[in-house]
């Protein structure tokens, strides 16, 4: 199980800069949904506000950003945040509801589980594997 997460995991990464750099030249909205969540996935946003902003049903916002990317909107911007969230967690210095705040999730349960379910670690499982790799220099040796 654990070999087949890994797997998927790896697999993801490329597919999202697959599947973005593809529909860029195609689609113009989707380059809009794309490019507005990529500056704006921190803020407390949903289907419905870009949807409004494109004068577009939330519906159908949804099916065409799932038959174009093959993903829907709100897994798209979960694995997004994550992602955002993964590069934070190497800062030590961040706390960890800090770092949720600050990739969109209101909820830092909310965001512990989703980082679980992308990662099969949480984000403290993750930083400590990860960010111990690192030598950091505390600032405050004074």
């Amino acid at each position: 199980m654990q070999q087949y997460r890994e797997w998927l995991q790896a697999l993801a990464q490329p597919v999202l800069a697959a599947v973005r750099s593809q529909l860029e030249t195609r689609d113009p909205v989707i380059t809009f949904v794309l490019d507005y969540l990529d500056h704006h996935y921190g803020e407390d946003i949903n289907l419905n506000i870009v949807a409004d902003k494109l004068n577009l049903t939330s519906g159908y916002l949804s099916s065409i950003f799932k038959e174009k990317t093959n993903i829907n909107f709100s897994e798209y911007l979960n694995n997004l945040r994550v992602e955002r969230a993964k590069e934070l967690l190497v800062n030590v210095d961040l706390r960890i509801q800090d770092i949720a705040t600050q990739v969109g999730y209101q909820n830092v349960n909310s965001f512990i589980r989703m980082f679980k379910r992308r990662y099969g670690l949480t984000p403290g499982e993750y930083r400590k594997r990860h960010a111990g790799d690192e030598p950091f220099i505390s600032s405050s040796h004074g």
